[in-house]
């Protein structure tokens, strides 16, 4: 999932998102991009709740600044689903180990399409960013 209501970012998270959906499924559910409605009739207004019902959600920050981490990505790990994040190149110095998936970290939103399509149809694999939840 992604939520986002500023479709003029300085991360160019827009660029990200749109290349990203031609690769794999993201339901954009606000006015940015929109293209899904929240699923189940879960409203906006619970994000946590509405990220409960995707295995990944797009934490893709308005800026790439070092140390810039907002709600974008404490929500995610508040619902209990895999952050994609977007953003503090320094993330990795503020997360648990392997909890997070760094879109910087693929060469172009194809090749993160294809890993969150793995990803997403191998069980193990996907609980592997959970682990340190135990």
């Amino acid at each position: 999932s992604f939520i986002a209501q500023n479709c003029r970012s300085k991360s160019d998270r827009e660029m990200w998102v749109k290349e990203l959906q031609k690769y794999f499924r993201v339901d954009s559910l606000s006015s940015c991009l929109k293209n899904a409605e929240p699923p189940n009739n879960v409203g906006l207004k619970n994000k946590t709740l509405l990220m409960q019902q995707y295995l990944f959600h797009l934490s893709f920050e308005n800026g790439i600044e070092e140390d810039y981490i907002t709600e974008k990505l404490w929500g995610a790990f508040e619902s209990g689903t895999v952050p994609v994040f977007l953003g503090s190149r320094n993330i990795k110095e503020h997360v648990p180990p392997n909890s997070i998936i760094v879109a910087l970290d693929f060469k172009d939103p194809q090749a993160l399409g294809e890993y969150l399509t793995k990803v997403a149809n191998n069980q193990t694999q996907y609980e592997k960013y959970h682990e340190w939840r135990k």
